[in-house]
């Protein structure tokens, strides 16, 4: 895995003298920069929360080059950084590539927001608060389902995340994760092969893409 791990880093210096304007998409907020690695007590304590050790390339990441920085969207989030606090890392992952989590596909999701319409054609403020009330607890419900064995990567913005799974049968895996926008839970394909990326398949990839084409992003549901 060293090898791999080299490319990346070098890859990156590349990069960073290519855009010296910082064109990519959220280049500006991390100047291609990486924090000094994770220190050992730190790396300790998140791997007995969740009782092994974090997947592979993603531990010599943030072990040798960088916790945290220059990364895809607003820059890769530290290891501790998290969009819950009552996210549990050391839960199991309830998803698989088969079946992902789709909001749009759970019919109380669709019920809701009949309702929410129905109220607001009638102008009945209260029920409309109420369906509104239902369907906000109905969110935080799978939201919290969806947080379990999850470690936040990198913020694409508007609430939208791009996360690894470090427990269960899909560790090792990135999912994008989206609850502002009623989404849910998918995995992050690589877009000329469709296959699911793995920490470092995600970096390289925003990588290549950005030495391509600074103005571009990855199309990650290719």
């Amino acid at each position: 895995m060293t090898d791999r791990i080299d490319s990346l880093a070098a890859k990156l210096d590349e990069l960073r003298r290519a855009d010296r304007q910082f064109a990519v998409f959220g280049a500006s907020s991390h100047h291609y920069q990486l924090n000094n690695p994770v220190d050992g007590q730190t790396l300790d304590a998140v791997e007995a929360s969740i009782n092994h050790s974090l997947p592979g390339d993603y531990r010599e990441f943030i072990t040798r080059v960088g916790d945290g920085g220059a990364g895809p969207f607003y820059g890769l989030l530290r290891l501790t950084d998290s969009d819950d606090q009552t996210a549990d890392p050391g839960e199991t992952f309830p998803y698989s590539a088969d079946a992902p989590l789709r909001l749009d596909e759970i019919p109380q999701f669709a019920e809701t927001w009949s309702q929410i319409e129905r109220a607001r054609d009638d102008e009945d403020d209260d029920a409309e608060l109420a369906a509104f009330d239902r369907h906000d607890a109905l969110l935080e419900e799978y939201y919290q389902q969806a947080s379990r064995g999850i470690k936040f990567l990198a913020h694409h913005g508007c609430g939208m995340y791009d996360v690894l799974v470090v427990n269960g049968p899909q560790a090792g895996t990135v999912w994008f994760f989206d609850f502002c926008d009623d989404f849910g839970v998918v995995p992050v394909n690589h877009p000329s092969t469709g296959a699911p990326m793995s920490f470092a398949d995600w970096y390289e990839c925003w990588l290549d893409v950005s030495l391509a084409d600074h103005h571009a992003t990855p199309n990650w549901f290719a």
